[in-house]
């Protein structure tokens, strides 16, 4: 699982979440996260860019990716990247996935 980059995603409000960008077929230990299923492209000097896909919170990373319900919608939209914010606590993660969510609007997400 080599990791892409750091990427800052806001929520509406304009707290500021950083995540860690890994390419979509990255494995995950089952750790606490909320993430993000993204289309990642770079500019002419190297600079990358994410269209949101969807967003989710989970307390098992690994097998929620794996098993994920919206794999097809995910595909669909060309995601290549999943982006990753560790997060153990299970009501934070819930309110920063609802506040990412408002902010951005993905379109599996609906």
């Amino acid at each position: 699982m080599g990791k892409i980059a750091n990427v800052t995603f806001y929520d509406a409000s304009g707290t500021r979440y950083v995540f860690i960008a890994y390419p979509l077929d990255s494995y995950f230990a089952n750790d606490g996260a909320v993430y993000v299923f993204s289309q990642r492209t770079t500019d002419a000097i190297g600079k990358g860019t994410h269209k949101l896909i969807y967003i989710g919170e989970t307390g098992e990373l690994g097998d929620c990716i794996i098993n994920h319900e919206k794999w097809s919608c995910i595909r669909q939209y060309g995601a290549n990247c999943i982006c990753v914010h560790p997060d153990a606590d299970a009501q934070g993660r819930l309110r920063k996935e609802a506040d990412l969510i408002q902010n951005y609007n993905p379109p599996c997400n609906e």
